[in-house]
């Protein structure tokens, strides 16, 4: 019977020592990743903890709340960049491939604009010679209303003369 009370002893002191160190203790000796340490650095088994030498086992982090982790997100900061995302006109990487803008194969070209060709240097555009882009591309104007783009004597501002063209782009 005197080995009763230090066998009580020993199980007292190694309940103490778990108390302390904010672990819990089980049968296995697992650490279960108590609350109070935040999932186990108290170096119980297998609990990827600094006491243990384990692998930490808590997955990757998704800190803009967009559902792609940081191993796979470019910009984990951004919710609207990761790698479902649709490439806009931003001058980013919205989608995580490496390609910007329309240098995207894939990027959205309703988020460009739409200029037109103005070969007369008139300052109207040729309605048959558009180009979207997130920048506006030289040569180009917002207007397409020039009805003759190889010249300039011909665009909606011209006054009409008798000259058998259409220099006021009116249809007559």
């Amino acid at each position: 019977m005197p080995r009763t009370p230090l066998f009580l002893s020993a199980l007292a002191i190694s309940l103490l020592s778990a108390c302390r160190t904010g672990g819990t203790v089980d049968k296995g000796g697992t650490d279960t990743g108590a609350a109070a340490d935040g999932g186990g650095s108290d170096g119980g088994a297998s609990d990827g903890g600094a006491g243990d030498g384990g692998a930490d086992t808590a997955g990757p982090v998704d800190a803009d709340g967009d559902g792609y982790a940081e191993d796979v997100d470019c910009d984990d900061a951004d919710p609207a960049v990761n790698p479902g995302a649709a490439e806009v006109c931003d001058g980013v990487d919205d989608d995580c491939d490496g390609l910007v803008d329309e240098a995207d194969d894939s990027w959205d070209a309703s988020s460009g604009g739409t200029w037109y060709a103005d070969a007369d240097g008139d300052g109207y555009g040729d309605p048959e010679a558009p180009v979207t882009a997130c920048a506006q591309p030289s040569g180009t104007v917002d207007d397409a209303t020039d009805c003759d783009d190889t010249t300039a004597a011909a665009n909606p501002a011209a006054e009409e003369v008798c000259d058998e063209i259409d220099n006021d782009c009116d249809g007559d």
